[in-house]
């Protein structure tokens, strides 16, 4: 049986599958962020067939949409090279839509809890927004300087696998919790 629990989990995989890209000779990746972005929009669209879509339906738009630029970033890195200014501006306006993809799939699904009652978590998932889009605008920053100081690279590498690991522990959070009331609900209400 399928639940939110199961959706979140994908979401989080997704998250840390994104982060565990590796650039080889600066063509090619090994295990390419698109994986991780395929996950994360498998587990947008359970929770929209799971009756959720009236609150996941712009999610679910834009992992499609960071999909396809993730897989074209895949094929554009190949012929160009991950160095080239272009790909690094085109990274960085990457990086803005996924943030504002999790910053989202974080505002609605606190309006889920609002909506069932579980006020603390509404409250403690709007900190966490607000923690997650703080860190998320540093990092946006430290990718633009690193584009002309190229040993802030590394800087933003590791702040990007931080920042990934956090929001996915956020996102089992979610999981647990979700879960926890999806099976609350199966005899009565549903999500």
């Amino acid at each position: 049986m399928s639940s939110t629990g199961n959706a979140y989990r994908k979401i989080t995989y997704g998250i840390l599958l994104s982060a565990c890209h590796i650039v080889l000779n600066n063509r090619f990746e090994i295990l390419p962020a698109f994986i991780g972005y395929f996950m994360i929009f498998l587990g947008v669209g359970e929770l929209c067939r799971l009756g959720a879509s009236a609150y996941y339906e712009k999610e679910k738009r834009t992992s499609t949409i960071v999909l396809v630029l993730s897989g074209v970033g895949f094929v554009a890195g190949i012929f160009l090279g991950y160095s080239s200014y272009l790909s690094q501006l085109c990274y960085v306006v990457f990086f803005l839509l996924e943030l504002l993809f999790y910053a989202d799939l974080l505002s609605d699904t606190r309006k889920v809890f609002k909506e069932y009652n579980m006020i603390r978590e509404a409250d403690k998932l709007k900190s966490d927004r607000k923690m997650i889009l703080l860190l998320g605008m540093a990092l946006g920053i430290v990718r633009l300087l690193a584009i002309l100081f190229s040993v802030l690279g590394y800087v933003f590498h590791l702040g990007m696998i931080f920042y990934k690991i956090m929001l996915s522990l956020h996102m089992q959070k979610m999981a647990a919790l979700e879960f926890t009331f999806y099976k609350e609900l199966e005899g009565g209400k549903q999500v």
